[in-house]
């Protein structure tokens, strides 16, 4: 994974002007939290970026970016858009999955992803309060 990240960096670097921005970096807001892998600036446009080294790539990778991409805006950090980069285990590959803010489809999709993720959260805590109610009650 390290040797296909690695090919990827070298391609972006020699085409492009390239700043990064941070690493594995911890976002905290009140009801979650998580470690974004990468934010890049690639030519004047901010990219957040996660590693996935899984064989495959499904909307639930989108969801959890779509969480980076609002917790970002809680540090007034602004995203041009989200890369998945697929790192290959068995030889030195990858594949990139970019959704570009500007573009609307794409920009609806993270908004629907974020919904989603929201209503996750949602379910998760009031969850919770209702077990403490029941508790209270019986």
């Amino acid at each position: 994974s390290l040797n296909s990240f690695i090919l990827w960096y070298d391609i972006v670097t020699s085409n492009n002007t390239v700043e990064i921005l941070g690493m594995e970096q911890e976002l905290v807001c009140k009801y979650f939290g998580g470690t974004y892998d990468l934010l890049i600036n690639i030519n004047g446009k901010i990219y957040l970026i996660d590693f996935k080294t899984s064989n495959h790539i499904s909307y639930k990778h989108f969801i959890q970016t779509s969480a980076y991409r609002y917790m970002l805006s809680l540090y007034n950090t602004t995203i041009d858009g989200i890369i998945i980069l697929q790192l290959s285990k068995s030889d030195i590959s990858f594949n990139e999955y970019i959704l570009h803010i500007d573009n609307i489809e794409h920009n609806i999709f993270l908004d629907d992803c974020l919904n989603t993720f929201f209503g996750v959260v949602y379910s998760y805590y009031n969850r919770l309060n209702v077990e403490q109610k029941f508790k209270n009650l019986f």
